[in-house]
């Protein structure tokens, strides 16, 4: 299983049903309950695995965090199962993009995070002081 690969995935296929299962996660409805015209959306969180599935107003897997280091209660994500480079540091992964062509983005100020832009999807390295902290999928 790579995390990576359930970006653009519908929560009811199989595979979304299964690693909802297998982690016995409980998907969460969020409406727009103050009446501000904002799309509804899904999420669902294994809190112990150290990664949250998020879904669009249709439904579809359009982000994934995966806590590198435990925040808000997540445990550590188990690396082995996010399915993208994980870098020691914001340079690592800045010489990662340049090395592979892939285009980038970086925070302009200070180097609190770093975005790979593949095609048709992103990941975000969120990084706090020098070290990993998040990494975190978007269907682009």
């Amino acid at each position: 299983m790579q995390l990576a690969q359930y970006i653009g995935q519908k929560l009811k296929s199989d595979s979304v049903i299964e690693i909802l299962e297998n982690f016995d996660m409980k998907v969460i409805y969020d409406f727009d309950r103050l009446h501000e015209n904002t799309p509804d959306s899904y999420s669902a969180s294994a809190r112990a695995a150290g990664f949250q599935l998020g879904f669009n107003e249709s439904q579809v897997v359009d982000t994934i965090w995966c806590y590198i280091q435990p925040r808000s209660g997540f445990s550590p994500v188990n690396q082995n199962i996010v399915g993208a480079p994980i870098f020691e540091n914001f340079y690592d992964a800045r010489s990662y993009a340049h090395a592979s062509g892939v285009p980038a983005s970086r925070a302009k100020d200070e180097e609190s995070w770093f975005r790979l832009e593949h095609e048709t999807l992103w990941i975000h390295y969120e990084f706090s002081g020098s070290r990993l902290g998040l990494i975190t999928f978007m269907l682009k």
